[in-house]
């Protein structure tokens, strides 16, 4: 009983995973082409729901071919490894727009450079600790 239960939860836990990458990553496609960085048709928002839907398609499009190919075991894998590399590509841009000096826009939270340091270091560390448990 307590396997099904724990195997229950690690589909479930998979699954709002996958979800919480497709919302994700319509999120991501749509801030760089509302500043003018990729296509400007993936800002357009469904008029009913108020969604980016073509930067969902995207998503979609790049998460569910992996999910529906790649055994649980592995996906949930993959879907760690994934997370910790786009915290790592995030805390590595964030750290070099604040090494330009550049002045902050108005309304934007401000952290101090050591946030993302040590975001950058703790992401990079656990995916070298993954690659070591190998």
């Amino acid at each position: 009983m307590a396997l099904k239960t724990m195997s229950l939860i690690a589909v479930d836990a998979t699954l709002n995973s996958i979800i919480v990458h497709i919302i994700v990553t319509s999120r991501v496609l749509c801030g760089p082409a509302s500043q003018g960085s990729l296509p400007d048709v993936l800002t357009r928002l469904n008029h009913r729901i108020g969604r980016p839907t073509l930067a969902t398609a995207v998503g979609v499009g790049a998460i569910l071919p992996p999910a529906l190919a790649v055994p649980l075991s592995g996906l949930a894998d993959l879907t760690a490894r994934f997370t910790f590399m786009i915290f790592a590509i995030v805390d590595a841009a964030i750290l070099r727009i604040k090494s330009r000096g550049a002045e902050s826009p108005a309304n934007v939270v401000v952290c101090p450079r050591w946030v993302p340091a040590a975001g950058l270091i703790s992401s990079l560390g656990l995916l070298a600790l993954d690659q070591v448990a190998r």
